[in-house]
C-alpha cells in the first residue's frame, strides 16, 4: 500500500495486485507516455441507501467537495474557475451526461452540482447546457427539458435548433460521421459526466465512451447507413473510442471528467438497473486515468461476485493512453482516495 501526501495529509492509493496476475492484464498494461495525472476519488457513505435511493444534497456536496481536493482550492467556485486556461463570463460549457439507462443514469443532482458550481465561477447560466442525444431519454432519467434564456440549459441534440453539423464531416476508425452541434456550435469548453457501467461492446461505458452520444447512432443513420453503427462497435469499440475523444478534443477542449459512481453495474450493461452501491465520485482533467480507476473498481466487483473479467474488452483504455489521451498508469496518477 502506498501513500502520497496532499496538504499535509495522507491519502492511501487503492491495492491493484489482484489485477496483475490476471492473464488479460496485458490488454491493459501500464503505457508509458510521459503523462501524469491527479485524480479525486471521494466517497459518503450516506450518499445512497437501500433501494438505490439517492440524497441528492449529500451527492451534491460530494461533487463539490471533490473539485475542491482536485484543485486544491477552498470554495467549489475557485475551483472550477482554475480549470480554465482563461477564464470569462461568457464563456460556453456543456455538460455531456449518460442517460441510456434510466435506472442508473448520470444523476440530475451531480450534472447540476457541475452547473452549479460554473454559475458561481462567474458564468452566465444560459451559457452551460446539460444534454444528451435524445429529449426522451432524457425525461425518462428525471430531467427537465429547459431551453430558455437566463437559465441553466437542459436539451438534446434533437432539441428543434441544435441537431448535427452536417456541415462538417468528420471520420472516425474511417466512418464518415457528424458531431453534434452542441458540441462544435454552441460549447468553447466540455464537461463529460459518465457512469460506472458495464458495456457489452466495449466492456465499460465511463467517461470516455460518454462521447458516443455526441454522434448518431441509434437516433438516425449514419452518413452510409446503419452499418457505420456496427463499424464503430466492432473490435470492442477500438480505436473508435480512442478516435472519437481525440477528434472531439481537437475541436473542443474537455476541461473535467467526471464518473458518477454513486452506483455502479458489473455486468448486463449497459441498459439494466444498478448492482451496487459505491457511494463515489471519481473526477479528474484525464480521461484515461477516470476510466482506468473506475474500470478497476467494475473488475473487483465482477471478480467479487465469480463473473468473468472484462480486461481482454477493454484495450480502447490502453490504446487511448498510446494516442497521448491521458495516463493508464497509476504509478503516474496522484490518486486522492478519502471518505467525505
Amino acid at each position: 500500500m502506498k501513500n502520497v501526501m496532499i496538504g499535509g495529509a495522507a491519502a492511501v492509493l487503492p491495492e491493484f495486485d489482484f489485477l496483475t496476475g490476471n492473464r488479460d492484464y496485458r490488454h491493459i498494461r501500464p503505457v508509458k507516455n510521459g503523462k501524469t495525472a491527479r485524480v479525486v476519488c471521494l466517497k459518503d457513505p450516506l450518499c445512497v441507501s437501500a433501494g438505490f435511493i439517492v440524497n441528492e444534497k449529500r451527492a451534491a456536496a460530494l461533487f463539490r467537495n471533490a473539485l475542491m481536493l482536485l484543485t486544491a482550492r477552498e470554495t467549489a467556485a475557485e475551483a472550477m474557475k482554475s480549470l480554465f486556461p482563461k477564464f470569462n463570463e461568457n464563456l460556453r460549457v456543456s455538460i455531456k451526461i449518460n442517460t441510456a439507462s434510466s435506472t442508473m443514469p448520470s444523476h440530475p443532482c451531480l450534472a447540476y452540482a457541475i452547473a452549479d458550481c460554473l454559475v458561481e465561477a462567474g458564468l452566465k447560466p444560459d451559457n452551460i447546457i446539460v444534454w444528451e442525444r435524445s429529449e426522451k431519454t432524457l425525461r425518462q432519467a428525471g430531467y427537465v427539458i429547459r431551453n430558455v434564456p437566463g437559465k441553466v440549459r437542459t436539451l438534446a441534440t434533437n432539441t428543434p435548433g441544435y441537431g448535427y453539423d452536417e456541415g462538417r464531416v468528420e471520420r472516425v476508425r474511417g466512418v464518415p460521421l457528424y458531431l453534434t452541434s452542441i458540441v462544435t456550435k454552441h460549447s468553447d469548453y466540455l464537461i463529460s459526466l459518465g457512469t460506472l457501467k458495464q458495456h457489452i461492446f466495449a466492456g465499460v461505458t465511463l467517461c470516455q465512451k460518454n462521447w458516443y452520444g455526441a454522434i448518431p447512432l441509434a437516433d438516425r443513420a449514419m452518413m452510409t447507413g446503419p452499418c457505420d453503427i456496427v463499424r464503430m462497435h466492432l473490435n470492442d469499440c477500438d480505436p473508435g473510442i480512442s478516435e472519437l475523444n481525440l477528434l472531439i478534443k481537437e475541436r473542443v477542449p474537455t476541461i473535467l471528467n467526471v464518473c458518477d459512481a454513486l452506483m455502479g453495474m458489473y455486468s448486463r450493461g449497459p441498459l439494466g438497473k444498478p448492482q451496487w452501491i459505491q457511494n463515489e465520485v471519481l473526477l479528474s482533467t484525464d480521461p484515461v486515468a477516470v476510466d482506468t480507476l473506475a474500470l478497476y473498481r467494475i473488475e473487483k466487483k465482477r471478480m467479487e461476485h465469480g463473473k468473468s473479467s472484462l480486461l481482454h474488452k477493454v484495450h480502447y483504455v490502453r490504446t487511448s493512453a498510446e494516442m497521448g489521451l491521458g495516463t493508464n498508469n497509476p504509478e503516474n496518477m496522484e490518486i486522492i482516495e478519502k471518505t467525505a
